[in-house]
């Protein structure tokens, strides 16, 4: 049931100062999307996150793609909310297109941060870069290069990725890419001089991943040469990418949750998700020669190709 709950998840998708600690959540509401099964169940693991953390007399909503606006103003005054955490692209469309009488919103389960500063703070749904690099380098006996194609979409996520690999043993070559048309070429550039101790990193970005002209281009070459590449989307994984971080949807909920007892980060501060699992290919592994023990892939949370 675990591993079929991950693979749902695998395509859906320093210590800081507390302030005011609410001892009850019951001025806190979330809201969420209104979706089927099994993506309803990731949502539902999220809330028992915030629970956990904010209690149980936290309210909730599930938004439907047509709703009301006037609902959702008679729920947030009819139990009196304050705190609101939005979860995923339609809560975040609804907080940035309603006004609603609250102090305080937290996002998550986004791909990227808004451009709006009406939210707090938040968590994306994509991995803090120091974990991939660990991941890497428990995987790897050595490693060169780490190329990543972006767009100015994820430059906050590559500017946090450079910070974190200055120092390291090996160097992040980091290139702009301005369209697909762009991409293709930068890619072209890379895998012509890439070797086997380099690595290509795949980001949650249309100009880093496409899956229809890039992702096969790219995983083509990796199978010829025999370098690896890693991905931010763990649904990647399934076509041949060695390995994707994705996030425990529960130890996801309860970092939101913590976010509303948090003061020293600036308005609008969105981070990686810190809680990871992991999607790995054996058959990549195995092509690649890494000598993956059996240990090895019973340590990881889903495995590809499924047996």
């Amino acid at each position: 049931m675990f591993n079929f709950r991950a693979i749902i998840l695998v395509l859906f998708l320093g210590f800081l100062t507390p302030s005011t600690v609410y001892a009850q959540g019951e001025d806190l509401g979330v809201i969420y999307p209104e979706v089927r099964e099994p993506y309803a169940s990731i949502f539902a693991s999220m809330l028992d996150g915030i629970h956990e953390v904010q209690g149980d007399e936290v309210h909730s909503i599930a938004v439907k793609k047509e709703y009301d606006p006037q609902d959702i103003v008679d729920w947030v005054t009819t139990h009196k909310i304050k705190r609101i955490i939005a979860l995923g692209s339609r809560a975040q469309k609804l907080i940035e297109n309603i006004k609603l009488p609250i102090d305080e919103v937290v996002l998550g389960a986004v791909t990227r941060p808004p451009e709006s500063d009406i939210f707090n703070a938040g968590i994306v749904l994509t991995p803090d870069p120091q974990q991939v690099y660990l991941e890497l380098e428990l995987l790897l006996s050595s490693i060169g290069n780490i190329y990543i194609i972006y767009s100015d979409a994820s430059r906050w996520y590559v500017d946090i990725a450079q910070a974190l690999a200055r120092g390291k043993e090996y160097n992040l070559v980091a290139i702009e890419s301005k369209s697909i048309a762009d991409s293709v070429q930068q890619y072209k550039k890379i895998l012509d001089k890439i070797d086997s101790k380099s690595v290509v990193w795949l980001l949650q970005d249309s100009l880093s991943a496409d899956s229809r002209l890039l992702l096969p281009l790219i995983l083509e070459e990796s199978w010829d040469k025999k370098f690896p590449v890693i991905s931010n989307s763990a649904g990647h994984v399934r076509r041949g990418v060695l390995l994707a971080l994705y996030p425990d949807p529960f130890e996801f909920g309860v970092d939101l949750a913590n976010t509303l007892t948090i003061n020293s980060n600036p308005r609008g501060a969105f981070t990686p998700f810190q809680e990871a699992l992991r999607a790995a290919n054996t058959r990549t592994a195995e092509h690649l020669d890494l000598g993956w023990s059996r240990s090895k892939i019973r340590s990881f949370d889903i495995v590809f190709p499924s047996e």
